[in-house]
């Protein structure tokens, strides 16, 4: 477990309890709903997943080493140098803003499931607290990983549409026309995943 998860989970059962205003959702929960779990994405698994810094090193180090591939023998190595100067500080630079971002993102984000809704906070300069009611999911799709982590995105009907940028990066991707709210980076998501499952199941019974 990440330890902004840690973090945010504390503070969120301190504030919960007093009575105060919650992180994230606002005011108090009102009196019967009931929160069932709150956390936050993981920084390496927002870089590394959403902002795709891999794929981004991989993609420089390609820069690099694709002149020297219509070079000649004996030129191969002054290519690769040449093509070193610009391309390494940009790469460095590009790989670093991802990873900035993503911990920034994970610094300022806080999910939550209740027995009634979805809570995003999301947003570094201008946070924004989406609530999403259980009702307006249609759908809600896991993408698991090899180590347990990974994303949830949920489907929403027609009446109840979030802006694709007002969301991103916790959105999935491609999908401008019928934006999917994600929660992103999340460490145990199977866990979470089985939670929201069964808080939908229990508001579409209760229509």
């Amino acid at each position: 477990m990440s330890a902004a998860l840690v973090e945010v989970e504390e503070e969120f059962a301190t504030y919960a309890r007093d009575g105060v205003e919650i992180p994230g959702i606002g005011p108090s929960l009102p009196p019967g709903e009931q929160l069932l779990w709150v956390g936050a994405p993981s920084a390496e698994r927002v870089a590394r997943d959403a902002m795709h810094t891999r794929g981004l090193a991989v993609y420089f180090a390609l820069l690099v080493l694709g002149p020297a591939l219509f070079a000649s023998a004996g030129s191969r190595l002054a290519a690769i140098l040449t093509a070193s100067v610009w391309v390494v500080p940009l790469g460095i630079a590009t790989v670093l803003f991802a990873r900035t971002f993503s911990v920034l993102v994970a610094r300022t984000t806080v999910y939550a499931i209740t027995d009634r809704r979805i809570v995003m906070k999301v947003g570094i300069a201008l946070p924004t607290t989406i609530n999403i009611p259980l009702h307006s999911v249609t759908a809600a799709a896991m993408q698991q990983r090899g180590d347990g982590g990974g994303d949830i995105a949920v489907s929403l009907g027609d009446d109840a549409r979030i802006a694709y940028l007002l969301l991103w990066p916790h959105a999935r991707a491609w999908r401008l026309a019928h934006p999917q709210p994600t929660l992103r980076g999340l460490d145990d998501v199977a866990a979470v995943g089985r939670t929201l499952t069964s808080a939908i199941a229990a508001a579409e019974a209760a229509r």
